[in-house]
């Protein structure tokens, strides 16, 4: 497992949550129907965003990178971007115990420390409400993703 520190690419990041932790809205007992719910949207995600093996895939706000881990099984390399310390070091710990190749970076989503046409695909789930400027976020998203990608 790999862990890059993004370069800085904006001045003033007060306005960004760079302390996020979902711990704070994690529920400590997960109902069956609140489970079932999120197993429903982490499937679909997957199955939307179909990984292929050979494909480099991008997951911006990746969180715990739960999603990333599954798109590496498949694609053989996932990159996950997320700005908050707190919810890297969660994911260090999920990836190291899976053991699946999963790059992260820290950074935010309207700034992507990423070349141009760098990714095969991108997938952002659950985190546009935590951009200052989700439409920024998109933007970005397209730039980073190659001609004949999906964002």
């Amino acid at each position: 497992m790999q862990t890059i520190e993004a370069p800085k690419r904006v001045e003033d990041k007060s306005e960004f949550d760079l302390d996020w932790d979902d711990k704070h809205v994690v529920p400590p007992v997960v109902y069956p129907d609140l489970a079932f719910l999120f197993s429903q949207l982490e499937e679909f995600t997957i199955r939307k965003v179909d990984a292929r093996v050979g494909e480099e895939i991008l997951d911006v706000g990746c969180g715990r990178a739960t999603d990333a881990m599954q798109l590496a099984e498949r694609s053989g390399k996932c990159f996950g971007i997320e700005p908050s310390h707190n919810m890297i070091m969660h994911a260090v710990g999920q990836i190291n115990q899976n053991g699946t190749h999963v790059v992260l970076l820290r950074g935010i989503g309207e700034h992507l420390p990423i070349r141009d046409d760098s990714f095969d695909k991108v997938v952002c789930k659950g985190a546009l409400d935590h951009f200052a400027s989700p439409s920024k976020a998109v933007e970005e998203m397209a730039r980073v993703v190659k001609p004949e990608g999906k964002v």
